[in-house]
């Protein structure tokens, strides 16, 4: 198993489901030396520890990102997506499946682009249907996001099960995106600290942009929805502070931040502060601006 989670963690859910014995390894964030997936450097250390080539791996993966690095290293690929449960919208490089997608590039971005397509036309008018009404209690409707699209609820359920997978997918489209953006950054800039001011000041900016996920970050578009959800975006939290805890890892050797600076206290200061103005910025009916002050409050901070 492959994990951007740290050991302990990883081997403590592995207990839990009761599968932590049909494992050989366990190769986690530790094991990458901090360099985590989608990041080829830590699929490099993967395959050089186990001594394999790529093209005797596959990877099975909930993340599109993730398998692309996997796929140009040439590894084959299988995408695992709640979003693809029904049959006839998934079209794989193989045969046809439900709930999973063996996935080729061409698969990744070629034979689902139709139905890749139809989910973004759904998803992004009910992000826009979000960030047009000021009322943060507004509640989200198939009913209300069909009159939008001026489609039947028949045919929002032809592209999902169910409501909570169209907020699957959306908060699928938030992940990818944010990632995609965070391993840009700590690809570009080698300076550990400038990476953790790329990234908090880019979790601002997301949410200044995008009024309706902020509702979803924040939980309020989730009330009274699928438990599931919010668990998927505590998570995705998770995995940003695990984020920031690597880079302020990396600007500890660099002298950029004490040596005795506790690297998951900040992290977890970081994250708070960013859902903290997320709130601020929902709560407020968008009035208060998520980047007001953020060079003086990095200052402080850093």
């Amino acid at each position: 198993m492959y994990t951007n989670a740290p050991l302990h963690y990883a081997r403590a859910v592995l207990k839990l489901l009761r599968v932590d014995d049909l494992f050989d390894d366990v190769f986690t964030i530790e094991h990458s030396r901090y360099r985590p997936k989608p990041q080829l450097a830590g699929f490099r250390r993967l395959l050089q520890k186990h001594r394999l080539r790529a093209a005797q791996c596959v990877m099975v993966e909930d993340s599109a990102e993730n398998l692309q690095t996997a796929k140009r290293l040439g590894m084959r690929t299988v995408w695992v997506s709640d979003a693809l449960r029904r049959a006839e919208l998934c079209r794989c490089e193989d045969t046809p499946c439900a709930g999973t997608a063996a996935c080729g590039s061409q698969t990744l971005e070629g034979n689902h682009g139709k139905q890749t397509a139809g989910r973004k036309k759904i998803t992004d008018p009910a992000n826009r249907g979000r960030n047009a009404g000021a009322a943060q209690s507004e509640k989200i409707t198939t009913a209300a996001l069909a009159a939008r699209l001026d489609l039947s609820e028949a045919a929002l359920y032809r592209h999902f099960a169910s409501k909570a997978q169209m907020f699957e997918g959306l908060i699928e489209f938030i992940e990818q995106t944010v990632f995609g953006l965070i391993n840009k950054i700590t690809t570009e800039e080698t300076d550990g600290l400038k990476q953790v001011e790329g990234i908090v000041a880019m979790l601002l900016g997301f949410a200044q942009k995008n009024r309706g996920m902020t509702r979803v970050l924040i939980g309020d578009a989730l009330v009274n929805e699928d438990a599931r959800l919010q668990l998927r975006i505590n998570q995705f939290l998770d995995r940003v502070e695990t984020t920031l805890k690597q880079s302020l890892r990396i600007a500890a050797t660099q002298g950029s931040v004490g040596a005795d600076d506790d690297a998951g206290a900040h992290a977890n200061l970081l994250v708070c502060y960013v859902v903290g103005r997320w709130h601020q910025y929902g709560k407020s009916g968008y009035e208060r601006d998520p980047m007001a002050q953020w060079p003086q409050q990095w200052r402080i901070m850093k």
